[in-house]
This record gives structure tokens, sequence and C-alpha cells, in this order.
């Protein structure tokens, strides 16, 4: 099975189907990148997969219709909040880790991550306060982000 994506132009209202992603992907963080291109990273198998999350990146180039690969996240995530920095790298944080591997129970992270397009590595960077899955996220001026909590995960 793999995933079906369009690309769309609001202006002249038309949707035209683009070149698929081998791998189902539920709830991947979605980012348009300064330079005209889109990076699809995480997101999970869905449940009749048995629910893995994915840390593989692609990037999709609008002017040849296709994905390439990029870095791999460090910590694979569905449900990441993300953002394009002032300087075109893209903070992803928080998300839900879950791998039907392990007898370990999924875990909302609060570990967050920076990708860079002129290498496409993933560097781990700062923890949030709390851990969030289904966040928001946006860049701010003076390089600072935010990110929504609504859906937090607090142990106090």
């Amino acid at each position: 099975m793999s995933i079906a994506l369009e690309i769309g132009d609001p202006q002249i209202e038309v949707w035209k189907k683009t070149t698929s992603l081998l791998d189902l992907r539920d709830r991947p963080t979605v980012v348009g990148l300064a330079d005209g291109r889109a990076l699809m990273t995480g997101g999970a198998s869905g449940e009749s997969l048995g629910w893995s999350a994915y840390s593989s990146t692609y990037v999709f180039d609008p002017t040849t219709r296709q994905w390439s690969r990029s870095g791999l996240l460090n910590t694979a995530r569905a449900a990441a909040a993300a953002a394009v920095l002032l300087d075109g790298r893209v903070l992803v944080a928080g998300g839900l880790y879950m791998d039907r591997t392990s007898p370990d129970p999924p875990r909302i992270l609060d570990t967050s991550e920076v990708w860079d397009p002129r290498s496409g590595a993933w560097t781990v960077t700062g923890r949030l306060d709390d851990s969030r899955v289904g966040a928001s996220a946006v860049a701010l001026t003076g390089g600072r982000v935010l990110t929504s909590c609504h859906t937090a995960l607090t142990e106090r």
C-alpha cells in the first residue's frame, strides 16, 4: 500500500496527483521550505500494520514532482510540531513514539531536533518543558519558536 499525494494550486482551483511514497504514513510532519520544496518526516504505520513511528525524512521537489530521501530523525515520531527557522533549518518538537516490536507502551516525547537542508542531517537540540503530541509550532522573529501545549502531558 502506498500513500497518495496531491499538489494543488488554490488560485486556479486545480489539484493533481504526484509521485506517491511507498510507506503509508499516519500523522507525518510536513512543512514548506523557503526554496519552494516541502519536507515530510516521521509519521506512523497504520493500525493494520501495527503502529510504529517512522524516522525517515523525504523532500518533495515541485519542479520534478519527485520525492527524495533525506536524513533520519534521531527519534522516530508521529504527530510532532514543526517550524521552519529563519535560516532555513527545520525544528521538529514533541510527537508520539511507538514501536510494535517493543513491549513498552507508546510515549509522548519532550525532545526536539533540527534538520539542516544543506546536509540533510538531524541534530538533537533542547528538551521541551512538557511532553506534547499533536501540537503546533511557529517561528518567531529573533529565532525563537512558539509551540502550543493543548495536549501536553505533565507528570508532577
